[in-house]
Order: structure tokens, then C-alpha cells, then sequence
């Protein structure tokens, strides 16, 4: 038996492509990182946030951000245009940008695989 599993997900994804100031990805990461740490604390509906960084281009950072749900995804965008914390962690990432993050999408989640895992048996 596989350790192998590939399960169905729901919910909303967010693909978003950021460009840090040359020679500043380092900090703008830091900065995601913070960001990423608040959306853990405020955010239950937030199940997974996933950083990558191009190994072609140095100045790159992709983030995959997963919600549990519509409704979760909305209160995140709410959260980011009200909150204090998010709006002061917000403006120093967005310091850091070369340029506006205008290249994102919104998906919805079919399936995935995870490995290493055993199936649970329903029922």
C-alpha cells in the first residue's frame, strides 16, 4: 500500500507574483513572513500559506495562499483594508516592491496529493 495520499481540497487559493526592489528580496520575504504570521493569529479560515522563491529571477517571490472557503477569503480581503496590523505590515512589504503586485489569480482547488501519509479508512 501506497504512503502516498490524494485527497480532494475545497476552499480558494491565491496565486500572487511579487517583485522585491533589486537586491531586497531577503527583507520582503522577512516582511511576508510577518504578514503571514499575523494571518495566523487573526485569520482561522486561512488553512495553509506556501512562499517560493524563482531560482531564475532573484528579485521574484510567488505566494500560495489557501482558504478554507469564499467566506474566509472575503474576510481576509476585509481584514487587509481594515485592520491595523495588516495595514501597518501591508505598507512595509509594499515598501519593498519594485512595483505593485497586479499579477495574482484566484483559484479554486480540485485535488492533492501528500506523501508520506497513510489513508484513513471512512467510516
Amino acid at each position: 500500500m501506497s504512503d502516498d495520499v490524494i485527497s480532494d481540497v475545497s476552499g480558494m487559493v491565491l496565486v500572487a507574483r511579487l517583485r522585491a526592489q533589486s537586491g531586497r528580496r531577503d527583507a520582503l520575504l522577512e516582511a511576508i513572513r510577518a504578514v503571514v504570521q499575523a494571518g495566523v493569529e487573526l485569520e482561522p479560515g486561512c488553512l495553509g500559506v506556501t512562499v517560493h522563491i524563482s531560482p531564475d529571477e532573484p528579485d521574484i517571490v510567488f505566494l500560495h495562499e489557501h482558504y478554507a472557503s469564499r467566506e474566509a477569503f472575503a474576510r481576509h480581503r476585509e481584514l487587509q483594508q481594515t485592520n491595523e496590523r495588516y495595514i501597518e505590515l501591508g505598507g512595509h512589504l509594499r515598501s519593498l516592491l519594485a512595483e505593485p503586485i497586479t499579477d495574482f489569480k484566484v483559484y479554486t482547488p480540485v485535488f492533492r496529493t501528500i506523501r508520506g501519509l497513510t489513508p484513513v479508512a471512512a467510516g
